[in-house]
């Protein structure tokens, strides 16, 4: 008997359950939050920056020729300003950046042994243009192009005492290009890593001896990038 009534209800209620479910309010499915990456940024970094420098003397004394190569690293920090366009998964962008810090490098001259060291000092550098991304939400890689320049002093000292035989300064522009990835890991706050390299390749300083020294060089740029994002989202 009491197997009867289990029954029975059972399938009165397996008979309401349409009717009950018709009744539950339905709660709609989650929307995927999309990163939109277009706005303006702002924002500071840490870079190391590497250079090589090969001089090579002209004249007006004997003998002329290479000089001498010098490796120059250094830490530097700065701030960065920016605006990007997405359109779909592809993002637009222009921006500057400026750094300021401190990479020596010195090297023995090879024309004049014993006698005189050549040392060259990058104290800022800049590095404007634009960018090419692809959004994978709110990862976005990217490729650069643009221009690059930095400030340098030189000097020609004797390598005996120190004392400072020649000085020369110069702000160089050259092409630069390179790549790069972005996180943004909160509303308005992303972080980017990058590498540029800089082509300034060559050119004739006349020191204030009068001394005509060729330097070559080109920069590589390492570069940590924090950013305030006024996306709107």
């Amino acid at each position: 008997m009491k197997s009867a009534l289990w029954g029975a209800g059972l399938l009165a209620l397996v008979g309401a359950s349409p009717a009950l479910a018709a009744d539950l309010p339905v709660k709609a499915a989650p929307v995927a939050s999309v990163y939109d990456w277009t706005g303006f940024y702002i924002g500071g970094n840490a870079t190391i920056i590497h250079a090589d420098k090969r001089w090579d003397y002209l004249g007006p004394l004997l003998p002329t020729g290479p000089d001498g190569n010098q490796r120059i690293d250094g830490a530097f920090g700065g701030v960065q300003a920016g605006f990007d366009y997405q359109v779909g998964s592809w993002v637009l962008g222009l921006s500057a950046q400026g750094d300021w810090g401190e990479a020596r490098g010195s090297a023995a001259s090879l024309l004049f042994p014993g006698v005189q060291t050549n040392r060259s000092l990058i104290n800022a550098f800049g590095l404007f243009g634009g960018r090419l991304g692809y959004a994978l939400n709110n990862v976005l890689f990217y490729g650069k192009g643009g221009v690059g320049g930095v400030h340098d002093k030189y000097d020609v000292f004797d390598t005996g005492t120190g004392l400072t035989l020649a000085t020369a300064s110069e702000t160089r522009f050259g092409p630069s290009a390179g790549f790069g990835f972005e996180l943004a890991f909160s509303e308005h706050v992303s972080i980017a890593g990058e590498y540029n390299h800089v082509f300034l390749g060559r050119r004739d300083l006349v020191f204030s001896t009068g001394d005509i020294y060729r330097i070559r060089q080109d920069l590589d740029v390492f570069a940590v990038h924090l950013n305030y994002r006024f996306n709107g989202r």
